[in-house]
């Protein structure tokens, strides 16, 4: 007899298999017929590698549900407890409480972020099951960390399954709500989308409307060129001296998940880890952040660092903010601090001629120029003498030098650039050859 359309659907979507007894939470939704089936279908395979196909990952497997999980209204999570004086890797936690507000304004460029008060912030980091976006990615585990009175508290939402989802994402909204200030690391790109994503799909209103500190900018700023790159455990450990030992790295946090799910054994206890670990660095980067411009730590210790990269990033965020003159003296003083040594300073060095010319000091801008044309035929070359030409035509009245900056600058134009770039300074600078050629009578 034919198979009829129901028995076959029922057939290729295993509905007559006998199911196992469920050991997790997790397991139990697996079997249900709520997942979406690509969620199905990454179940059925391990998704974590064997411990010897990864060198290094030295993180245990358990199973079962994760260890000293509290239920309360239907939202799992784990609560670490830490004294405000204990410390993360070299610094204290309340060492936060001696940031400068406004040098976190300055580098940030957000005026809201001028009256941060950072014990009344909430410190925020998530794992996913992925990195694509939409609400197809579930946010499976959800730390943030608050200062209560002299305790830092790290409380970690965690999604036993998915059907779960919505009670876990009304808990955070109401937690983030309750704080005056979001701080993150690359939050506002990844965290906070991820989160909106879901709130919004369980009609659960977002909380993000609040200043939101993203450390990853201005750090990278900070030290753009002196570390290797500017992820967040590079930074922990070079500014604040936080090595991580036997860390579950963030890609395979997924996986790890996925584990638990089947009913595999997993290694969420590596990414509970991982997390907490997280929202403290962002509590000693943020105290790191908030004494750039002072320079030295609360008791008076150097901060760790390049010294001539925060001048350079606070010279020009100075800049940014029209705050000339105090971006002269972080210019000079990433200069001063960078000659010598192996740090590419010309970009600096155009940064304060040109800063010089705006400012008036026209010695000082042309002395500037000379040195910068002088030592080398590249971008920054280009940019002076352009910059050299306006000064001498507006402010000295030296058409004819002027020419001879913009006729330089044209056959320096025409052998670096290409493409568009090329042919849209080399507009402008024919039209002001032509314009000083028409006043110099040729």
């Amino acid at each position: 007899m034919a198979e009829d359309f129901g028995a076959r659907m029922r057939r290729l979507r295993r509905e007559d298999a006998p199911a196992a007894a469920p050991t997790t939470l997790g397991e139990a939704a697996v079997r249900g017929e709520g997942l979406p089936l690509w969620l199905r279908r990454k179940l059925k395979q391990s998704a974590l590698p064997a411990p010897h196909e990864v060198p290094g990952l030295n993180v245990p497997r358990t199973s079962g549900d994760p260890l000293d999980l509290i239920e309360r209204d239907g939202v799992v999570a784990r609560e670490t407890l830490r004294d405000i004086d204990s410390s993360h890797g070299g610094f204290v936690l309340r060492e936060v409480e001696h940031i400068t507000p406004e040098t976190i304004a300055l580098l940030t460029g957000d005026e809201a972020l001028r009256g941060l008060d950072p014990k009344r912030a909430v410190y925020l980091d998530t794992e996913t099951s992925g990195l694509a976006g939409g609400v197809g990615t579930y946010v499976y585990m959800v730390g943030l960390g608050t200062f209560v009175g002299d305790r830092f508290e790290v409380w970690q939402g965690f999604l036993r399954g998915p059907e779960e989802e919505a009670t876990l994402l009304a808990e955070c909204a109401e937690r983030i709500g309750s704080a005056e200030t979001v701080v993150s690391f690359f939050g506002k790109s990844f965290d906070r989308h991820r989160l909106e994503d879901k709130m919004r799909a369980h009609s659960v209103t977002p909380t993000f409307d609040r200043p939101h500190l993203d450390l990853y900018h201005p750090l990278a700023r900070l030290t753009k060129g002196r570390l290797p790159n500017g992820r967040l455990n590079t930074l922990e450990r070079e500014l604040c001296g936080f090595a991580r030992v036997d860390d579950l790295p963030g890609a395979f946090a997924p996986a790890a998940w996925f584990d638990y799910l089947a009913g595999r054994p997993h290694c969420l206890e590596g990414v509970f880890r991982h997390n907490l670990d997280d929202v403290l660095s962002l509590v000693t980067l943020t105290a790191h952040l908030g004494r750039v411009e002072d320079e030295c730590r609360a008791d008076g210790a150097e901060l760790a660092g390049c010294s001539a990269a925060r001048a350079k990033a606070i010279g020009k965020a100075y800049l940014a903010s029209g705050d000339r003159s105090t971006a002269l003296a972080w210019l000079d003083a990433a200069l001063t601090r960078g000659r010598g040594g192996d740090f590419d300073l010309r970009d600096v060095e155009l940064a304060r001629a040109e800063t010089l010319r705006r400012e008036g000091q026209l010695d000082e801008a042309v002395s500037a120029y000379a040195t910068l044309i002088a030592e080398a035929d590249d971008l920054f070359a280009l940019r002076g003498l352009i910059g050299w030409a306006m000064l001498l035509e507006h402010g000295r009245k030296d058409r004819e030098g002027a020419l001879t900056c913009c006729e330089r600058a044209l056959v320096l134009n025409e052998r670096l650039q290409t493409g568009s770039a090329a042919s849209r300074t080399g507009r402008e600078l024919e039209r002001r050859a032509t314009r000083l050629r028409g006043e110099h009578g040729e």
